[in-house]
């Protein structure tokens, strides 16, 4: 099972998701281009098995808010 990491900001109103960290996450922002995720990004992320876990902001980058 791959899982990838994510954690939600809100920027300007909007609720955005990053994600977080790691080799899988790496991937994912080559391919698409941008640090967040969109709703059909994670759709179809989650079609090719993977699984997503929320964490705190502050723990995600080793930086705060």
């Amino acid at each position: 099972m791959l899982t990838l990491t994510y954690y939600r900001r809100h920027v300007y109103g909007e609720v955005l998701t990053y994600l977080a960290g790691g080799k899988a996450a790496d991937h994912v922002r080559a391919l698409t281009g941008r640090k967040t995720v969109t709703r059909c990004d994670r759709q179809a992320l989650e079609g090719l098995g993977f699984t997503f876990v929320e964490v705190s902001a502050f723990t995600s980058e080793g930086g705060s808010k």
